[in-house]
């Protein structure tokens, strides 16, 4: 399984509903739920505004539900209240391929670091 689609099927397991309530709750399929949570998605299958509408179902901003995700940190969302282009990176992070995700990953970490 996919972070993300761990983290979907943990938080809906959590709120108790079943994968067809939440199916009905996003407007998206119970077939591509489960791809979803059996991370049999491809990377632009895994779209931001379908991963919002999963969040918000589920009672997490976008935001919220890439940090149960494990792909944002706490500090760093905080440190991104303030600046839309941030933000904006933020939002699309899950939509990065692995490389973009890791250049990113080492341009906050250098960032943070001289930040220091």
């Amino acid at each position: 399984m996919n972070t993300l689609g761990t983290v979907a099927k943990q938080l809906r397991v959590k709120e108790e509903i079943t994968r067809e309530q939440l199916a009905e709750r996003t407007g998206l399929t119970a077939d591509w739920l489960a791809r979803l949570e059996q991370g049999q998605l491809s990377q632009t299958e895994l779209a931001v505004p379908r991963l919002r509408i999963i969040a918000k179902a589920l009672g997490y901003s976008l935001v919220g539900f890439l940090r149960e995700a494990g792909l944002i940190e706490s500090e760093e969302v905080t440190a991104l209240s303030g600046d839309p282009g941030l933000r904006e990176l933020v939002a699309n992070y899950a939509a990065l391929s692995p490389d973009e995700r890791e250049a990113v990953d080492t341009l906050i970490r250098s960032l943070t670091k001289k930040g220091k």
